[in-house]
């Protein structure tokens, strides 16, 4: 049994590397491309060059980011050890192809990415908590980035009457309503949801966002009987919310995530905390074993870009945080 194990865990491991270098592959053969594009373009004095190779860097950075952190039960050194490994792996065949238009360009870490904790319910239920709770806290003391739900049209509370859009939510109209509470220590944020609360959209899901005594609300149509609402991107079903990035904007850099009236809701999400695994209060499941789920992830991370040619220099500091609200 032992040795089915090891195999099986060998398996694991190899099927993670192979995934991680299909992405390193993709995103190097794009560079490539991208290199001899370059060397056949006049971009003026040279900064459209470098814009564009930090550009480059930009997105393998992203996209590396989101690679490693897919792998379950990773320690932090793996996940930084992973993304280290696809970075240099990207900087070593831009060094190459750079030298063919005698042109370097250099992407050196400043610091380590930041710890954080991947926070995620990949299968349909309740907004509950791992325990059942309804009302529990999802990430406290935090910044989130990539917090993203796809909401149930037909689980949420109908109001009781038709076209209710700018009452449902007001002082007399909110207790059985599942949403998210977004509390920075001076300031709350309740973002409320029900179904068909606007006469104007068939089959609609609409959210509210209240803060200080006050709603703003926004609405969409379901897409197959479900939502899909990205709170740090501001949108809802794919159109901007605006009620979303008023909110996103006046947030401070630390903010508690709960769910309040979590049985009555059902759907996915998933959202990144810049919080350690061992230093955050979450009522997903830290063991992996159910839904949700709190697991090991890098938050972000920052390079020193550099490019040089005979007659340029430039250099920039580049942040990433894929799915922030100013990202």
């Amino acid at each position: 049994m032992a040795d089915v194990d090891d195999r099986g865990q060998l398996l694991i491991v190899g099927a993670f590397t192979f995934a991680v270098m299909l992405v390193a592959l993709a995103v190097l053969l794009n560079t490539a491309i991208y290199t001899g594009n370059v060397a056949t373009r006049d971009a003026g004095p040279g900064t459209g060059e470098a814009i564009e190779y930090e550009g480059e860097a930009a997105t393998m950075a992203r996209d590396s980011l989101g690679a490693v952190n897919e792998r379950e039960g990773a320690t932090y050194a793996d996940l930084r050890g992973n993304f280290t490994r696809a970075v240099d792996d990207w900087v070593a065949i831009t060094r190459v192809h750079g030298a063919t238009s005698l042109a370097g360009g250099g992407l050196e870490p400043v610091g380590d990415p930041t710890r954080g904790t991947l926070i995620e319910q990949p299968n349909e239920r309740n907004f509950t908590s791992a325990a059942t709770a309804r009302n529990w806290t999802v990430a406290n003391d935090s910044t989130v980035r990539a917090f993203r739900l796809n909401v149930t049209q037909d689980s949420l509370e109908t109001p009781p009457d038709g076209d209710l859009v700018d009452i449902i939510f007001g002082e007399d109209e909110r207790p059985n309503y599942f949403h998210v509470r977004i509390d920075d220590g001076a300031e709350t944020w309740r973002i409320y949801f029900a179904r068909d609360a606007n006469d104007s959209v068939s089959e609609d899901v609409t959210l509210s966002v209240d803060h200080d005594g006050s709603s703003d609300a926004c609405s969409a149509p379901a897409d197959n009987g479900t939502v899909a609402v990205d709170i740090t991107g501001a949108e809802l079903g794919g159109s901007h919310c605006e009620p979303l990035e008023n909110m996103t904007t006046a947030l401070d850099d630390s903010y508690t995530v709960s769910y309040r009236n979590g049985v009555n809701g059902t759907g996915t999400y998933s959202l990144v905390s810049n919080r350690a695994i061992g230093r955050l209060d979450t009522g997903a499941d830290t063991t992996g074993a159910n839904d949700p789920t709190a697991e090991r992830a890098l938050y972000d991370a920052t390079f020193r870009v550099t490019w040089r040619t005979a007659d340029v220099y430039y250099q920039s500091e580049l942040r990433i945080a894929p799915g922030e609200a100013d990202d």
